[in-house]
């Protein structure tokens, strides 16, 4: 191999590393612009997922009230949140704070007298129970009182009352 075709040899090697650089900025480059897509892809998901498996409960602080009072202690429409903590604060309007019960048929099965079981117990406390539906709170039956919340999958007399009366 003569003195020239050496030159040209270097030359091509030299050409090639170069190309396979650029390849490997190249891929580099890619990898680095993934890894951020995935990255933020990765947070975005995170969010809508653990934001939207998060329960939905009812308050059970007075922040933010209105002054508004139910017509009855037993609804048969949901029980706005302003007016939720008012109850929670002063039971109908004045007083010690109530408890509200509040039971979700809407995503939930409830049994025929479910209903009815919930509001015998509400009318054995007429001044300072609340019963209400709700489409919106997670759990069957959802008792709040001032600063206490608590879920029940099925009823239970004696939870729900030992909750109203602690």
């Amino acid at each position: 191999m003569n003195k020239q075709e050496k030159r040209l040899k270097k030359l091509q090697e030299k050409e090639k590393r170069r190309q396979e650089q650029k390849i490997k900025k190249a891929i580099n480059k890619f990898l680095k612009i993934f890894y951020v897509f995935l990255a933020v892809f990765g947070i975005g998901w995170a969010f809508y997922y653990f934001g939207s498996n998060a329960k939905v409960l009812p308050p059970t602080t007075t922040q933010g009230h209105s002054e508004m009072v139910p017509d009855s202690n037993i609804l048969t429409s949901e029980l706005p949140e302003t007016v939720q903590k008012h109850m929670l604060e002063h039971a109908g309007g004045s007083g010690p704070g109530g408890t509200i019960i509040q039971y979700n048929c809407y995503k939930y099965e409830c049994e025929d007298d479910l209903v009815k079981k919930l509001e015998n117990i509400a009318k054995q406390y007429p001044k300072t129970v609340y019963l209400a539906p709700t489409s919106k709170y997670e759990g069957k039956i959802i008792l709040t009182s001032f600063g206490k919340i608590k879920v029940l999958d099925e009823f239970d007399e004696n939870q729900i009352k030992e909750f109203i009366e602690r």
